[in-house]
């Protein structure tokens, strides 16, 4: 009886899904965000680390609940392409510095769900990789076009690239 009292209370709940129409450019996240979750970086407290490490958010170990990562992957390839869903997935088009990827590691915040257990990777929002990633997701592009176009910051050309760059 009660199993059916709640189903009966889930009908009442109604789920819009918002679509924007934009996306987050897959070719500025190879470039430029996949190092960041992949590659060692110094963190605030001096040590280094990195996203993708064992026990962290390996895809084939990590313990870092559902975001995931290959730290092999290589461009254009499909460990590559899920790098990108997974990064994704944590990143808020409507409100950037709301996304989960970059609140999780910012120094500070706690999440719904607590704190980053990898600790601190970000001492601020002005941190260098902060707004690496802060820039990709605030510069969403249209889901029908397949560059972008928009992106003033990018590798491999010398009036574009990476904010890690020095661009």
């Amino acid at each position: 009886m009660l199993f059916c009292i709640s189903l009966s209370a889930c009908k009442d709940v109604t789920v819009q899904e918002q679509t924007t129409g934009q996306t987050l450019c897959f070719d500025y996240y190879q470039a430029c965000i996949n190092p960041v979750l992949t590659k060692v970086i110094a963190l605030p407290t001096g040590a280094e680390a990195t996203c993708s490490a064992e026990g962290c958010h390996n895809v084939e170990v990590g313990a870092g609940g559902a975001f995931k990562l290959n730290r092999r992957a290589t461009l254009h390839s499909a460990e590559m392409m899920g790098n990108y869903i997974s990064a994704k997935s944590f990143a808020n088009l409507s409100d950037p510095a709301s996304s989960k990827l970059l609140l999780e590691p910012l120094a500070g915040t706690f999440s719904i769900v607590g704190s980053h257990a990898g600790g601190d990777v970000f001492a601020d929002p002005s941190d260098i990789h902060y707004r690496e990633i802060y820039y990709w997701i605030s510069n969403s592009v249209d889901a029908s076009v397949l560059s972008c176009p928009s992106l003033d910051q990018f590798p491999n050309d010398p009036n574009r690239r990476c904010l890690l760059d020095g661009g």
